[in-house]
């Protein structure tokens, strides 16, 4: 079996960067569904609790597949379909 060609990734424009505290992170906003694809990337921000080894928020980035690119014109040595 040949190997099946992969398209290139497509840019993941962010749509927002929010800080939400622990204890009020929105579970349902962030891992809950959504109406299009998107991707929530989660990492620790904020104030550094030595005591306790953790950081007191999350940074949370919002993205969206960016829109496809417009096909380019054919180029005129390609042959023309007819109808």
């Amino acid at each position: 079996m040949s190997p099946r060609p992969t398209a290139p990734p497509s840019p993941s424009p962010s749509q927002a960067l929010r800080a939400f505290t622990k204890d009020n992170f929105p579970n349902d906003l962030v891992y809950g569904p959504t109406a299009t694809p998107g991707l929530r990337l989660i990492t620790c921000g904020g104030t550094y609790d030595r005591d306790a080894h953790e950081y007191l928020s999350n940074l949370v980035v919002f993205a969206e597949p960016a829109p496809p690119a417009p096909s380019p014109p054919p180029s005129p040595s390609s042959p023309q379909r007819s109808a």
